[in-house]
């Protein structure tokens, strides 16, 4: 799979509540605390997502063809499917 990104380099990183583009100290978005729910947490939630996300749908990638070659566990392999589509729709 060849990732495309159309979003500010990663990775991304918190600084304050805001999340920020690495190398460029762009400001990408500002996080709010929700009651009961620390801004801190929040932000690093988002950008660990952001970080990991092209290395893990290229490993669902990779483990969907060795699925595919052994021809073995469907349900895995539609459970990696269904994770997949869920990760490359649009917001």
């Amino acid at each position: 799979m060849e990732n495309k990104p159309k979003h500010s380099e990663l990775p991304y990183r918190v600084e304050g509540q805001n999340i920020v583009a690495h190398e460029a100290n762009i400001g990408i978005a500002r996080v709010y605390r929700n009651i009961g729910q620390p801004y801190k947490a929040n932000a690093a939630f988002l950008v660990r997502a952001a970080n990991s996300h092209y290395g893990l749908v290229d490993s669902i990638y990779a483990a969907m063809e060795i699925l595919e070659m052994d021809n073995k566990n469907n349900a895995l392999l539609d459970q990696l499917q269904a994770a997949l589509a869920e990760a490359e729709k649009e917001a």
